[in-house]
């Protein structure tokens, strides 16, 4: 693998999509990462780190697979404070809630560590939560972004390669990534509804 030209080929794809590009680190990615690129936080910026599954992909593949960790790495830095801050805001409405059920009598009154592990468990809840939504919107915005700019076939490319890192993920990432089937339809308008 070529650091400099993954480099510039990063540059010219954050020019076409107005967006600033990233740093490039060669370097190990998880298993479930079908494309060899996957955006991770190090130190205090997001870092795209290019493995060895990256050279086996086709020109298409790796414009697709860039283009997509560009985008969604830019996505990704806009809405981490504002989730955050969300999830934490309602941890602690959900601790004062309790607090008005113990002193309603719903709840035993001595029983703070009650209070803080409902608070904690909703919290934990809706962080999990929002972070399948926000991924998922995430997810939509870079595909259409994506069409725009690079055209269907990069774009085609780059969801045969999602599918096959969803198949094989985690639960969670199972759930914030969206079927190939469901992102073509957002694409093309098509959800099957009336």
């Amino acid at each position: 693998m070529d650091q400099d030209r993954i480099k510039a080929q990063v540059d010219e794809l954050a020019d076409l999509f107005d967006v600033q590009a990233p740093p490039v680190r060669l370097g190990e990615v998880p298993d479930w990462c079908a494309d060899g690129v996957h955006p991770q936080w190090i130190d205090t910026q997001i870092v795209l780190v290019v493995g060895p599954a990256f050279d086996a992909l086709t020109p298409d593949e790796r414009r697709g697979a860039l283009a997509e960790a560009v985008l969604s790495s830019k996505l990704q830095i806009s809405g981490q404070f504002k989730l955050a801050m969300i999830t934490l805001t309602v941890t602690a409405a959900l601790y004062l809630i309790t607090g008005q059920a113990a002193e309603a009598g719903l709840l035993p009154a001595s029983a703070w560590w009650l209070r803080a592990t409902l608070a904690t468990i909703g919290g934990v809840l809706l962080f999990l939560t929002a972070y399948v939504v926000h991924t998922r919107r995430i997810i939509y915005r870079v595909d259409q972004r994506m069409s725009q700019i690079l055209g269907a076939d990069t774009v085609a490319a780059t969801l045969e390669l999602d599918e096959r890192s969803r198949d094989s993920a985690g639960f969670l990432l199972e759930l914030s990534i969206p079927s190939k089937n469901r992102r073509l339809q957002r694409l093309t308008g098509t959800t099957g509804r009336p």
